[in-house]
C-alpha cells in the first residue's frame, strides 16, 4: 500500500521533467544528419491511438502495434501513468497550470458530465477508421505536441541562435571564441538548413489554444477532449493500482481540490478511469487517509465495482455486430471509390499506394522535420480534405537530395517504406516535364544546359540532343529519358528561367 508517499510525488514530477526533455532531444536530433539513440517513429509506437486507430482503418497489423499493446499492458496494471508520467502535453499544461495557480482558486465540484467528451471522441475516431477514414492525427496528443514543436519552436529557436551570433560577432572583440562556440552548436545542435514550412502558424494557435484551456481549468485537454486519454481510461477502470481512502472529516475536500483531472467524487470515491496517479491526493492528505493498493482481480472487483460497465444483452451485442459489419462494407466502398488511385501531388521516395499513404499517414511531421533540404512540406488543399497535412515533395521550392533516406526511416507507421540506398536511386517520384515555350535553348536557340549539369542520376535522365528548335534551327536542347528521371526536382530547382521551363509532375 502506497500512503503518504511524499516521494512519489517528487518522484513523478522528476520523470515528467526527464521525458519531456527527453521528448525534446528527441525533435532536436530528428534532423539531419540523424545522430539521435532513439528512433523519432518509436514515440508513436507506443501510441495505442495513433497505432490502433490507424491498424483499424487500414484493416493490417502495423509494425510497431507491440509497443502500443504494451502501453495498454501498463495501463491495465498500473492505471493511466502515461497520462500523469509520460505524456509531454500533460507535462505542459501541469507547467503552464502551476504558473497560473496564484490568480486561480482550485475548488473543484463533483465530476461533471463533460468528461464524455473525450469517450464520444473516441468512439467517433473508431467509427470513421471502421468506415475508412484515420483522423486520430488530428486530436492526439503526442502528434499535437511533435507538430507545434518541430514546426513552430524548433525553427524559431534556430533563427534566434543564428541571428544571436550575427549580432554578437559583429559588435564583440571576441571572434574566434563564438566562432568557435557557434561552430560547435551547427554541428552538435542547430539544423544545417533553416527549415521553413507553410500554415504553420495554424499548428501553433492549436497548441496556445489548448494551453490556454488549460488556465481555465487544470489539464482542461485530459478531462474533457483526449481520445488517448480515453482510450487508456477504458483500460484503466480495470487497473490493479487504485486508489482507496478511509473516511475523512466533513468538509475537508483537500483531495478533490488537489485533484489535477477532477477524478475524486464528494464520498472520497475516484473515477480509476480519470486518475493520471500523480499522487498528489496521497502526498498532501492531511490525515493520510487516502492511499494507493494493489487490489485484487478485476473479474472478482467488477461486480462491487460502481464504474464497471453493465453486460451486454444478446440484442446489443447483435446490434453492435450488424453495426461494425456495415460500416467495414462501407469502409471497403470509399477505400475503393474515396481517395483517388492517381496522385494528386509529389510523395516522398517510398510512398505507398497514394489512398494507401493518406490513411497510414498520422502527419508526425518527423520526415519533413528531417528532410536536408525542405522539400518535404505540409499539403494544403492540393491533394483533398484526406491528404491535409500530409507530406509532398515542394518541388517549387526545394528538391529531393539524391542520396537521402531519412524520411522512411523515421516513418512510424511504414506510410514512407524504409529504403536502401540503392532502393533510393531507383524510386521515381515523378518525372520532369520541359515546356518547349520556355525552355531557353528550345524557345530562341540560347546555349543552356543547367538541367542536364545538375541531374543526379549516373547515366543522367536528362540528356543534351542535337535537334532542330521552334525556329527550326539545329540547336543542343535537353530532353527528358522517362525510364531514368526518378522526379527529384533539382533541374526545377535549378532552371535558371522564371517561370520554370522544367517541371517536375506526379506519376
Amino acid at each position: 500500500m502506497l500512503r503518504r508517499q511524499a516521494p512519489l510525488r517528487v518522484g513523478r514530477r522528476i520523470v515528467q521533467v526527464l521525458l519531456f526533455g527527453l521528448f525534446l532531444y528527441i525533435i532536436w536530433t530528428t534532423q539531419y544528419p540523424l545522430r539521435g539513440f532513439i528512433n523519432p517513429g518509436f514515440l508513436f509506437q507506443l501510441d495505442p491511438l495513433v497505432m490502433g486507430i490507424t491498424a483499424l482503418a487500414e484493416r493490417l497489423w502495423l509494425p510497431g502495434l507491440l509497443w502500443a499493446l504494451a502501453t495498454l499492458a501498463v495501463t491495465f496494471v498500473f492505471g493511466r501513468v502515461f497520462c500523469g508520467w509520460f505524456c509531454p502535453l500533460g507535462t505542459l499544461q501541469d507547467l503552464v497550470a502551476r504558473l497560473a495557480s496564484p490568480w486561480r482558486k482550485n475548488r473543484e465540484r463533483e465530476p461533471g458530465r463533460g468528461r464524455f467528451l473525450k469517450y464520444f471522441l473516441l468512439g467517433g475516431l473508431a467509427l470513421l477508421a471502421a468506415a475508412g477514414l484515420q483522423l486520430a492525427w488530428l486530436f492526439d496528443p503526442l502528434a499535437v505536441f511533435v507538430r507545434a514543436f518541430s514546426f513552430n519552436v524548433h525553427p524559431a529557436v534556430n533563427r534566434l541562435v543564428d541571428r544571436a551570433f550575427a549580432v554578437l560577432l559583429q559588435s564583440t572583440d571576441f571572434y574566434a571564441p563564438l566562432a568557435g562556440l557557434y561552430q560547435w552548436l551547427q554541428e552538435h545542435f542547430l539544423d544545417i538548413s533553416h527549415p521553413v514550412f507553410p500554415h504553420a502558424s495554424i499548428i501553433l494557435v492549436m497548441l496556445v489554444l489548448l494551453l490556454a484551456a488549460a488556465l481555465l481549468r487544470r489539464r482542461f485537454w485530459c478531462r474533457y477532449l483526449c481520445p488517448l486519454g480515453a482510450l487508456l481510461g477504458l483500460v484503466s477502470k480495470f487497473a490493479r493500482l487504485r486508489r482507496v481512502s478511509e473516511a475523512c472529516p466533513a468538509n475537508c475536500a483537500v483531495c478533490r481540490d488537489l485533484c489535477r483531472v477532477n477524478a475524486i467524487r464528494a464520498d472520497q470515491s475516484t473515477l480509476s478511469a480519470e486518475c493520471v496517479m500523480c499522487f498528489d491526493c496521497v502526498a498532501d492528505c492531511p490525515g493520510g487517509r487516502s492511499a494507493f493498493t494493489f487490489s485484487g482481480p478485476p473479474r472478482a472487483r467488477a461486480a462491487r465495482d460502481p464504474e464497471a460497465p453493465g453486460r451486454l444483452t444478446r440484442a446489443q451485442f447483435l446490434r453492435w455486430l450488424a453495426g461494425v459489419l456495415g460500416l467495414f462494407t462501407l469502409g471497403a466502398r470509399r477505400t475503393a471509390a474515396g481517395t483517388p488511385a492517381v496522385r494528386p501531388v509529389l510523395r516522398p521516395p517510398g510512398a505507398l499506394p497514394e489512398r494507401e499513404f493518406v490513411q497510414r499517414c498520422v502527419r508526425c511531421g518527423n520526415c519533413m522535420k528531417v528532410c536536408l533540404t525542405n522539400v518535404l512540406q505540409p499539403a494544403a488543399w492540393e491533394s483533398g480534405a484526406e491528404g491535409v497535412w500530409t507530406p509532398r515533395l515542394a518541388t517549387e521550392l526545394s528538391y529531393c537530395e539524391y542520396q537521402c533516406t531519412l524520411c522512411g526511416q523515421v516513418c512510424p507507421t511504414g506510410a514512407i517504406e524504409r529504403l536502401r540506398l540503392q532502393e533510393k536511386l531507383r524510386t521515381k517520384m515523378g518525372l520532369a516535364v520541359i515546356d518547349r515555350s520556355l525552355c531557353l535553348p528550345w524557345s530562341t536557340g540560347q546555349e543552356c544546359i543547367v538541367c542536364e549539369e545538375h541531374c543526379p542520376v549516373s547515366h543522367k535522365a536528362i540528356k543534351v540532343e542535337r535537334r532542330p528548335n521552334r525556329l527550326g534551327q539545329p540547336v543542343r536542347v535537353p530532353a527528358v529519358d522517362p525510364q531514368l528521371c526518378v522526379g527529384c526536382g533539382i533541374c526545377e530547382v535549378k532552371c535558371p528561367v522564371s517561370p520554370k521551363a522544367i517541371r517536375v509532375r506526379p506519376l
